[in-house]
């Protein structure tokens, strides 16, 4: 297996003075976030590693604000998964409406194909950036972690491999970093195992959930798919399949949801920049197009127009801005 160069990168806004530290800060983070001043002391100062398939950053920030727009979201491609662990101070997460504190030892995770905004006030947060596979493979329930928290009693283990991998420098003494992202994603299975135990109590009804989930993703373009043809296609009774999906809001709404990933796979495929919108509603099995709009928008923040008119998304405030290498970094996870 080929070995990954050692990569690092590293900000501090104290070797800059007034508002040329917080605009150097705000355009390295150009290219996927909104950055906002939220007081009157402004302090970034960070470290990203790239290590195998992950990227790692331990950041110190105080009176700032990171916000993933639905614009953001419809516009830069980034599918990937973060995770932040708050080891110290105040952390606000904010999504679909929602506020959230999340303290010390907690870890909060986003799915970045979705808007939310985080407001940090005198925190050490580590951040890893995990592909969507990844988090796949260690969940049964991945469409329902945007915005979850995991406590400290059940994320206890994955904090400290995270804590590790940070202070240890993992990314500069290990040769192939498989084995340590290997670990890495045991953990995180480990810990959102408790999230899966509440509805999945034997590995029959595990089973019946991959079957129900294939069901689904076979006949989304059909309008007539309900519970009662999911159940049936599916081999399970109608409580079965309501109690397996009860953490996502039900199957029906996991039907839209799903059915709102595909409208949006489709609206950014670039041989169907030409199909009507409506058609590619159809397509992605929604009965009307208003519900269709409704159940986008809920999902993403906008309207499938308006997402498509979003296109390739906002550009920096300067296109001779140097992109820093972590950028291109969260790029190839996606």
């Amino acid at each position: 297996m080929a070995k990954s160069p050692s990569t690092r990168f590293e900000f501090d806004s104290t070797m800059f003075d007034g508002d040329e530290a917080f605009g150097r800060y705000h355009d390295l983070y150009a290219g996927g976030s909104d950055v906002h001043r939220m007081g009157p002391d402004f302090r970034a100062r960070f470290e990203a590693h790239r290590l195998g398939s992950l990227v790692l950053f331990d950041r110190h920030l105080n009176d700032v604000a990171h916000e993933r727009t639905a614009a953001r979201v419809s516009g830069d491609g980034f599918s990937h998964f973060t995770l932040q662990l708050v080891v110290s101070g105040q952390m606000l997460a904010e999504q679909g409406g929602e506020v959230q504190d999340v303290r010390p030892g907690e870890i909060i995770l986003f799915d970045l194909t979705r808007p939310q905004r985080t407001t940090a006030i005198d925190v050490h947060l580590l951040t890893f950036s995990v592909p969507h596979e990844i988090v796949k493979r260690s969940s049964l329930h991945v469409e329902g972690l945007h915005g979850r928290i995991l406590g400290s009693a059940q994320s206890g283990l994955l904090g400290d491999v995270m804590t590790s991998m940070v202070t240890r420098q993992l990314s500069a003494v290990s040769g192939d970093p498989e084995p340590v992202v290997a670990i890495f994603e045991a953990a995180l299975a480990l810990a959102l195992r408790v999230e899966d135990a509440a509805v999945l109590r034997d590995r029959n009804e595990a089973a019946a959930h991959e079957r129900i989930r294939f069901v689904v993703e076979a006949n989304l373009t059909k309008r007539e798919l309900d519970p009662a043809m999911v159940a049936h296609l599916a081999g399970v009774s109608r409580t079965v399949l309501y109690d397996l999906f009860k953490p996502l809001g039900g199957i029906s709404r996991y039907i839209v949801a799903r059915r709102a990933v595909r409208l949006r796979s489709l609206l950014q495929r670039p041989d169907r920049r030409n199909t009507g919108i409506g058609e590619l509603m159809r397509e992605a099995g929604f009965a009307s197009e208003s519900h269709a709009s409704r159940s986008f928008a809920d999902v993403y923040g906008m309207t499938p127009g308006r997402y498509r008119e979003a296109g390739g998304g906002p550009e920096p405030r300067d296109d001779t801005v140097l992109r820093p290498r972590f950028d291109d970094w969260l790029r190839a996870l996606n």
